[in-house]
């Protein structure tokens, strides 16, 4: 089976990388990113699931940080992974000319010893709980409910002072196009394909 890592490269286009554990918030010169950023990772093949891939700037080293670390053979993780690094020097393709390159980076696959998930669907919430800490530069809570942290991912984006703005611009746009607003915002792949909580 082939993976096809389409809807990774396609988050990793459209999304910032998370700066995260560097006290004084220093920037690498060459890639104007943190010593250690999180990059969300989608594999599917095998079953489809989230984990975050842990890049170390400095030391050009990645970690995994795997709510299921036993739920899909290494191979797969790994295979993401290297997919992922080639879409980061196709986003960071000025930075060969300074001696980076994603690709040379070393994986580093051992189990980090990171709260695990207990069922089939939440890996997109522990993600969502490893980015957060690395961001906040806190560790990683031991444990943590995933429906509360869900509720507060829903509560956060909710009460956001932005959400105005999108209301506003979703009412122009249906205002615009009448029922064919409607269509155009069905999802562009089966549900299915993806897991639970992204």
């Amino acid at each position: 089976m082939t993976s096809t890592m389409r809807p990774t490269s396609n988050l990793l286009s459209r999304a910032e990388l998370l700066p995260g554990r560097s006290r004084q918030r220093k920037r690498s010169p060459v890639t104007n990113m943190g010593f250690t950023n999180v990059v969300p990772v989608l594999t599917l093949e095998g079953a489809p699931h989230w984990f975050g891939a842990e890049l170390n700037m400095k030391s050009k080293v990645i970690s995994f940080l795997d709510s299921l670390h036993t739920a899909m053979d290494e191979k797969y993780r790994v295979d993401a992974t290297e997919e992922m690094l080639s879409t980061l020097d196709l986003l960071f393709d000025e930075n060969r000319s300074k001696n980076v390159t994603f690709v040379d980076f070393e994986i580093d696959s051992k189990d980090c010893g990171l709260p695990q998930q207990d069922n089939d669907r939440d890996c997109g919430v522990y993600i969502m709980k490893y980015m957060e800490a690395v961001a906040n530069e806190e560790e990683v809570v031991d444990q943590f409910h995933p429906i509360e942290a869900c509720l507060e991912v829903a509560a956060t984006i909710v009460t956001d002072e932005q959400i105005e703005i999108r209301t506003k611009v979703v009412e122009d746009r249906r205002a615009a196009q009448g029922s064919s607003f409607a269509s155009s915002l069905a999802p562009l792949r089966s549900p299915s394909k993806f897991p639970r909580n992204p």
